[in-house]
């Protein structure tokens, strides 16, 4: 528009009012935040207790508050210059924020990234600090993709384009016990949302009260999938 514009940093909405020496914007609730409701309903001591004395040896160690520090890394891939954008996904990216939050974790959020990035940014994480004195990790990936890994934002699904992709093999190796000793015995918890394949994921079903025509149903549905060893091991 050829002008200057000033956001506030706390709103982020446009400057409003005194432009110089302002603590905050005189925009409506400026300054306020509203409290979430909490994600989560926390157990009993009692519960707690119980299962530390039954299960113990089977529970992973759990770090107490005052000295851990838990990191979380969300990548999330919105806005890609060959293909669609995946309309919507910064709602699951709030969502999953103020999970993490709630489970104590210090979430570090990165937006529309290339391969090359996902990879830096992963390098970056596995090398924090902070891993030392905490006892698990979160890693999401939310992206288009394929059979051969996450798009970046330049990948192209046209054929004899050249791919941006990230393999999720990478993931595990820049986690693992070599690259990332801070996390060493500890659980590192990956969750990926995206494609793996061109292939429909819903198939047409009749509905519960026969009636005419069918229903759309996903083709794989209600399975919980845990993979108790990284790829080729």
């Amino acid at each position: 528009m050829k002008r200057s514009f000033y956001f506030c940093w706390i709103c982020r909405k446009e400057w409003k009012g005194q432009e110089y020496n302002g603590v905050q914007c005189e925009n409506d609730g400026c300054g306020q935040r509203l409290k979430k409701p909490n994600a989560l309903t926390s157990c009993k001591p009692e519960f707690k207790e119980d299962k530390l004395k039954k299960e113990g040896e089977a529970i992973y160690h759990m770090n107490d508050k005052p000295d851990r520090k838990r990191l979380a890394l969300i990548i999330n891939n919105v806005d890609f210059r060959n293909t669609d954008s995946r309309a919507g996904a910064e709602k699951d990216e709030q969502c999953m924020e103020q999970l993490l939050q709630t489970l104590d974790y210090t979430v570090v959020t990165l937006r529309d990234l290339s391969a090359q990035g996902m990879r830096a940014a992963m390098r970056d994480f596995a090398g924090r600090e902070e891993h030392t004195k905490s006892d698990s990790c979160f890693v999401v990936f939310m992206s288009h993709g394929g059979p051969s890994g996450l798009s970046g934002i330049f990948d192209s699904f046209t054929e004899g384009d050249e791919e941006d992709i990230f393999s999720v093999d990478e993931i595990f190796d820049s986690l693992n016990t070599l690259h990332c000793s801070g996390l060493r015995d500890k659980p590192k918890i990956i969750i990926i949302q995206a494609c793996r394949g061109d292939k429909s994921g819903s198939v047409d079903v009749e509905d519960s009260v026969r009636i005419q025509g069918t229903k759309q149903e996903h083709r794989e549905k209600d399975f919980c999938c845990f993979r108790s060893s990284t790829p080729g091991h």
